[in-house]
């Protein structure tokens, strides 16, 4: 009898402890609790370095003495897609033509030529610049996903000056892997 009772104790110890008695639970007999906490599958995201800049205010256009002045959005992301605006003002005493389709270099961080095809739209204004006049090229292409691969400086060439932007531009350093080019296009707008 000594025995039964050490069974019995036993399998009671063991309802107790996987709570499955009504008892020990506060629950009817054949209900089960459920977790409302969901499982936490997160696990940690190393950032990627960048060899270059990433701005996040605009670079004004501002007159110093030179004919042209140059001012720079920040690189604007949408959905895989990279926008850049480059303000160009005359700071010259009288009009000064922008050439139609103007030198755009991009290098890498170690200051190597980034192989771009430029896909110049038609303008929808004339291409004489009054003076102190703004005008803006608008450039677009595709993300190549990281800061360090391609392109992290961009120099543009009007009127005999280059304006020089290094940024986070996330363009090009594919040719590699895909043979190609990147291919960009280029706007200008009032």
């Amino acid at each position: 009898m000594a025995s039964l009772r050490t069974v019995v104790s036993a399998a009671a110890v063991l309802l107790a402890v996987s709570g499955c008695g009504s008892a020990q639970n506060g629950l009817e007999p054949g209900r089960h609790v459920r977790s409302t906490q969901e499982p936490s599958f997160t696990t940690p995201i190393a950032t990627p370095p960048t060899s270059s800049p990433v701005r996040t205010t605009s670079i004004a256009a501002t007159c110093s003495g030179q004919p042209w002045a140059f001012g720079f959005s920040p690189v604007e992301a949408a959905s895989g897609n990279r926008y850049l605006t480059i303000q160009v003002r005359n700071c010259g005493s009288g009009p000064a033509v922008v050439p139609r389709q103007p030198t755009i270099t991009v290098r890498d961080s170690d200051g190597k030529t980034v192989p771009v095809q430029w896909d110049w739209r038609p303008a929808k204004n004339s291409r004489v610049v009054t003076a102190g006049q703004v005008v803006t090229l608008q450039l677009h292409w595709l993300s190549n996903g990281r800061c360090e691969r391609g392109g992290a400086a961009l120099d543009l060439l009007v009127g005999g000056r280059t304006a020089h932007l290094d940024d986070c531009l996330q363009l090009g350093g594919l040719t590699d892997v895909t043979g190609q080019p990147t291919v960009a296009d280029a706007t200008w707008a009032p």
